[in-house]
């Protein structure tokens, strides 16, 4: 070995990856990672978005259904009355 060469202790090497190559690992994997979680965080809004979307639609599909049932009792009741008035309006044997 020349006299130019450093003897490295298990000090030295860590104390250089803790201040020079953990930092640069983690900025190369924040780089990495940045684009992934923008890109997650917008598939979170549109998701929210279309859970909005589907609660508006299954409000609004209960309510007609709701409406549904009402007319539909609405003409049972006046058929019913209709029925009524045939009856009354029949000849009696």
């Amino acid at each position: 070995m020349s006299e130019n060469n450093q003897n490295f202790t298990k000090v030295d090497l860590a104390e250089f990856t803790d201040e020079v190559l953990l930092p640069a690992m983690e900025k190369i994997i924040d780089d990495k990672l940045d684009p992934l979680v923008q890109k997650l965080n917008s598939i979170e809004i549109e998701i929210n978005r279309i859970k909005d979307t589907l609660e508006k639609i299954d409000k609004r599909t209960d309510e007609d259904i709701k409406a549904n049932y009402q007319e539909i009792a609405d003409l049972k009741k006046r058929i019913s009355e209709l029925e009524n008035k045939v009856k009354i309006l029949q000849p009696k044997n």
